[in-house]
């Protein structure tokens, strides 16, 4: 039996415009999806540090007696190698003091008041755990406008498509009556 005989009933594969343009379209999203994931993956260290901190309190206040307010703030000029050995090097804490003069106090600093040390970092882990903080609310409105342009492209892509296909079918349908009257006026 020769190897070519069992293929001899087999029909190529056709792919109309339609399916192409399909294709076309879930190429693009699938595409567009592995781009956004590549940024994410690319940028995560930024991405992880940035949630982090929408969920932190804007300061914590020294209960030790001195009523220091501390803040906290994404480090400047600290590279991603740096913060994913030690990831609390992705934040910077800081006071201001009787001067109103910023006191930069770096990363995870110990700072002791009336005999007592006080780590700032977990100060401040603490208050968010406890206090149930809500993300900051301009890191809320960012997530919340990429969630709502991902889903109007998806429902846009899908009207477009049924649009579409309503019309593809439509004029398969006028092409066909075409082909039965010149058929029936031979």
């Amino acid at each position: 039996m020769n190897t070519n005989d069992e293929f001899k009933d087999v029909k190529p594969i056709t792919i109309t415009k339609k399916q192409k343009k399909i294709i076309a379209a879930v190429v693009c999203i699938v595409a567009a999806l592995a781009a956004v994931i590549a940024i994410i993956a690319a940028n995560k260290t930024a991405v992880y540090s940035r949630l982090i901190l929408s969920f932190m309190p804007d300061s914590v206040v020294s209960d030790n007696g001195s009523g220091t307010e501390y803040f906290i703030e994404l480090s400047k000029g600290v590279n991603k190698k740096e913060i994913e050995e030690n990831p609390l090097m992705a934040f910077s804490f800081y006071y201001y003091d009787e001067n109103g003069k910023r006191v930069d106090l770096g990363p995870d600093p110990v700072v002791e008041e009336n005999g007592e040390e006080t780590h700032i970092a977990i100060a401040f882990l603490m208050k968010s755990v406890f206090d149930g903080n809500i993300p900051n609310t301009d890191d809320i409105k960012v997530v919340v406008s990429v969630v709502i342009i991902i889903i109007v492209a998806i429902v846009s892509s899908v009207v477009w498509f049924v649009v579409w296909s309503k019309n593809e079918d439509k004029q398969r349908q006028i092409k066909k009556q075409k082909a039965n009257k010149k058929k029936k006026k031979r």
